[in-house]
């Protein structure tokens, strides 16, 4: 499947693609951080980019065994409102310093983290 019709597609078409080997999770991050990095300049959407998304989405194509999480290595954009721990959380506002949190991730973002999603 070609970048644009990965950007095109939707979040159960992309699960279902890493499920068939279609597409591998890396392939996903890939075109996601390529998308955010070319646009983003203009649009301002992200506070922050986990470029070593790279490394979780390697990691997820490793496990192929056992039931996956329904989402397994689909990426995801977590908004700014949510702690991320060691990660800069800036509430929305410039207001707020840009300093990386360090204690734990809010309970949602956690569920994500350790599911795999």
């Amino acid at each position: 499947m070609t970048a644009p019709s990965l950007h095109a597609a939707s979040a159960v078409e992309l699960a279902t693609l890493v499920r068939s080997r279609a597409v591998s999770s890396e392939e996903l991050v890939r075109a996601a951080l390529g998308r955010i990095h070319a646009l983003d300049g203009g649009l301002h959407a992200f506070v922050e980019v986990f470029d070593d998304a790279i490394r979780a989405a390697r990691a997820k194509d490793r496990v192929r065994r056992g039931p996956l999480p329904p989402f397994h290595g689909v990426p995801i954009g977590v908004k700014d409102l949510n702690v991320v721990r060691f990660r800069v959380t800036r509430f929305g506002s410039n207001g707020t310093l840009r300093l990386p949190l360090p204690f734990r991730s809010e309970e949602h973002t956690s569920e994500l983290q350790s599911r795999q999603y």
